[in-house]
């Protein structure tokens, strides 16, 4: 049975609530997002280690329209740009933390 204070801090969902008001409950927070951060770009560097991950990532970035600015004076540049926004935050990142392997994606899809 919960105390009445972790009924207190349970939502309507079943979720805890975060209760920014708790130093160690924003420290445990914080120590999660970092965490989280850290696997999000070690699965980035997997994925631009090898060939078919660099084939897959230059696949999702010019399919996003990453590489061109089209426009067609319509509302269909809204959805273009709306594509090419999806891909930017991963380019960053790419730029920021695999550039040797950013360039040999390049090479490796200069004449596709």
């Amino acid at each position: 049975m919960r105390s009445s204070t972790e009924e207190a801090t349970v939502q309507a969902d079943g979720q805890s609530r975060y209760d920014t008001g708790d130093r160690q409950a924003v420290k445990d927070r914080e120590k999660l997002a970092k965490v989280r951060d850290e696997r999000r770009l070690d699965g980035l560097k997997q994925i631009m280690s090898t060939p078919n991950g660099r084939l897959w990532m230059w696949s999702f970035l010019s399919d996003c329209g990453l590489f061109v600015t089209v426009f067609n004076g319509n509302s269909k540049d809204y959805f273009n740009l709306g594509q090419r926004n999806a891909a930017m935050p991963h380019f960053a990142q790419i730029q920021q933390h695999c550039m040797p392997e950013y360039m040999l994606m390049v090479k490796e899809n200069a004449n596709v």
